[in-house]
């Protein structure tokens, strides 16, 4: 398997920056948390783990780079449901749900 590159940050934050309404923090347990910062957080923790699970499954480096950056997208877009725990399996989750919609795709056109 390749060695995982970075998910842009930048692409990422072009992404999230085009939505300013959702940028606002939002207080979980008493801390106010800058949602751009969190997700700037789970990209440097988990981006590795989540291109690595996207190549597993598509097993097309540049496929798994699109689908990487899509499941912190969406992550960022939910941000504000998500309850704080297991982000670890709750990343992986929307990454493999990101990964069955595209081969379904493939499969169909």
């Amino acid at each position: 398997m390749p060695k995982a590159q970075e998910v842009s940050i930048r692409e990422v934050e072009a992404v999230i920056l085009f939505q300013p309404e959702k940028n606002e923090t939002e207080e979980k347990g008493g801390e106010r948390i800058d949602r751009a910062k969190k997700i700037a957080i789970l990209l440097s923790d988990y981006q590795n783990l989540i291109f690595s699970l996207c190549y597993q499954m598509t097993q097309n480096y540049f496929e798994a780079e699109d689908l990487a950056q899509e499941t912190f997208v969406a992550a960022y877009e939910h941000l504000d449901s998500f309850d704080g725990q297991h982000e670890k399996a709750w990343l992986c989750r929307i990454a493999m749900n990101k990964c069955l919609d595209f081969q379904r795709k493939n499969r169909r056109g």
